[in-house]
């Protein structure tokens, strides 16, 4: 695990974030409970293992829903102009 410095502000923070160099979309978020100053900077007071698992979308539903709102829309219109 290595540190993601573009997620974490500098010395004085409470939570730091690792990111998994085997897996990408594998992060490891570690909270520190105690005021900067007094704190221990362990950053095991809160730990938690967060996996993005990219969901595809099916193009062919997708579009189809499109073009059923469209036409729905068309519809909505050509009854509001007959009126």
């Amino acid at each position: 695990m290595a540190p993601v410095s573009s997620l974490n502000r500098g010395d004085g923070d409470h939570l730091v974030v690792f990111q998994d160099m085997s897996d990408k979309n594998v992060f490891i978020l570690g909270w520190e409970d105690l005021p900067l100053r007094q704190g221990d900077r362990d950053y095991q007071d809160m730990v938690l293992k967060v996996t993005i698992k990219p969901v595809s979308v099916p193009e062919p539903g997708s579009l189809s829903l499109l073009l059923l709102g469209m036409a729905s829309l068309v519809g909505f219109g050509l009854a509001r102009r007959k009126k």
